[in-house]
């Protein structure tokens, strides 16, 4: 839906050649995420499909005021991950990262082998959050607090806290420490990075 609204957006400010580019690559989006609408677990492969389409749609919607890199191991691709898991992380990254003025904010997406481990790290060097709502999302993602609260701040009772809650329960059935799915650091003015280590699971192998 903010796609959409983007499209219109830039119908409406004459940039007709941004939303027939945002337009493309919705289309190729959705024929990705309703291929195999009925899985779970799906190969990483195809989730980076998802989320470099999901990327460039978002910076095409911001006039490229941030850009994006993707560092992977080989064949880390052919490894499975539940569907959606970077697709809410990254969308984090352009909604409550993005700095406001003329400085061009960097998503980092790195996938690497450590141990028996697949690590996820999703960074920015953002606006990043403040101690005292960091704190309150760790206590949400170890489920010590409840996701939202009354009030429409995106930390402090929206959209944020609710998708960490979110992927991070359902990320504990395939991760190395269930006590932990999520790793989260942040420090305003520096960014946000979030770390994930997943289990090495072959599509055989849920």
């Amino acid at each position: 839906y903010n796609i959409l609204d983007s499209i219109k957006i830039c119908n409406t400010l004459g940039r007709t050649d941004d939303a027939n580019q945002m337009l493309s690559r919705l289309a190729a989006f959705y024929r990705l995420i309703l291929r195999k609408n009925d899985l779970d677990i799906i190969p990483i492969g195809e989730e980076l499909e998802i989320i470099k389409l999901y990327l460039e749609m978002e910076a095409i919607s911001h006039e490229h005021s941030f850009t994006y890199t993707l560092e992977i191991d080989p064949d880390i691709e052919f490894f499975s991950i539940p569907r959606f898991v970077f697709q809410p992380l990254v969308e984090n990254c352009v909604t409550h990262g993005l700095p406001g003025d003329a400085k061009c904010m960097t998503i980092a997406i790195s996938l690497r082998y450590v141990g028996d481990a697949i690590r996820i790290v999703i960074r920015d060097n953002g606006l990043g959050i403040p101690p005292q709502q960091m704190e309150r999302l760790m206590r949400v993602i170890h489920g010590e607090a409840e996701p939202l609260l009354p009030g429409g701040h995106p930390f402090t009772g929206g959209t944020a806290f609710y998708g960490l809650h979110n992927i991070s329960e359902r990320l504990k059935p395939y991760v190395m420490n269930p006590a932990e799915p999520i790793s989260c650091q942040s420090a305003p003015g520096l960014g946000t990075r979030v770390t994930i280590d997943l289990r090495q699971m072959l599509p055989d192998n849920p």
